[in-house]
Order: C-alpha cells, then sequence, then structure tokens
C-alpha cells in the first residue's frame, strides 16, 4: 500500500480516511501549484509574442543575409 496511508493508519485513522486525506493533500498540492504557475507562465507567453515581430525583423535583416553569404 501507500507509505503515506500506511503511516496515518499506524496513528488510529482509518485506511479509507487516510487514503482520501492523500488523495485530497495532493490534489490540493498541484491545485495550489497551477495557481501559482498560471499567471508566470502568462506572463511569459505575453512576453514571447511580444517579441516575435523582433524576430521576424531579425530573421529578414541579419540571418538570411547571413544565410545568403554561406
Amino acid at each position: 500500500g501507500n507509505p503515506l496511508v500506511s503511516s496515518l493508519s499506524r496513528h488510529k485513522i482509518s485506511r479509507t480516511i487516510a487514503a482520501i486525506l492523500v488523495f485530497l493533500s495532493f490534489f490540493a498540492f498541484f491545485l495550489l501549484l497551477l495557481f501559482l504557475l498560471v499567471p508566470i507562465l502568462e506572463h511569459q507567453l505575453w512576453l514571447l509574442i511580444s517579441q516575435i515581430p523582433n524576430v521576424f525583423q531579425w530573421i529578414q535583416q541579419i540571418f538570411l543575409p547571413w544565410l545568403d553569404k554561406h
């Protein structure tokens, strides 16, 4: 079985309740992680999107002429 559930069962908590607590704890942890990461990822995505015109400009002005020479 799950070591966390087994540990909780040793403290007089039924395996069913222990399993539910472990599941809810992991769910809460991933939900918190999601709430923390989504704004950061959204910000990074907008920064990336805002740089697309600069990337196209770099390709046209620097990369393609360099590619023609080599």
